[in-house]
């Protein structure tokens, strides 16, 4: 019983962490918020097809490790190598950046603003994409509900099945 109060804590203080890590990787105090779409604003636009946050096509962008991304992508979206071998091919869309919660995916969001890029982070990232029972699929596009969470501390929704390797 101790050993499993002590995962918990640990557990609890390890989810503290990280979203005080995603809110510095916002910018914190010291920069101008990041501006964020919601699960539920991204499947809308993908869904209607239409331009949300002004008029340019959304593209998500995966800033997760090759690993990460061998199990599951959102459909629809390229991996940061992708975009960064030629990022002037999408300089008519709204990069929509995501990670596994958010924090990296908001670093990468500043260095976009900051290079003038038309950028926007995915709130929540790929963790509210599923907490939203939303579909993913393989690098392939083959649809899985598989979903790599970077640690067991997270889990996800039942019809998931989480991958930590």
């Amino acid at each position: 019983m101790i050993r499993r109060k002590r995962f918990v804590v640990a557990g609890a203080a390890l989810l503290v962490v990280a979203c005080a890590l995603a809110w510095l990787g916002s910018g914190g105090w010291f920069a101008e918020p990041i501006p964020t779409l919601s699960a539920a604003e991204i499947s809308e636009a993908q869904a209607s097809g239409s331009k949300t946050r002004g008029d340019k096509p959304l593209l998500l962008v995966d800033v997760r490790s090759e690993r990460e991304i061998a199990v599951s992508m959102i459909p629809g979206a390229i991996s940061k190598a992708q975009y960064e071998r030629a990022p002037e091919r999408y300089a008519n869309y709204r990069i929509v950046p995501y990670c596994t919660l958010g924090y990296r995916s908001g670093r990468y969001t500043r260095r976009l603003l900051d290079a003038g890029r038309d950028a926007v982070n995915f709130e929540g990232s790929i963790m509210a994409w599923v907490d939203a029972g939303l579909p993913l699929e393989t690098p392939s596009g083959e649809p899985t509900r598989r979903v790599h969470t970077w640690s067991r501390v997270f889990s996800v929704p039942d019809a998931y099945v989480q991958v930590v390797n």
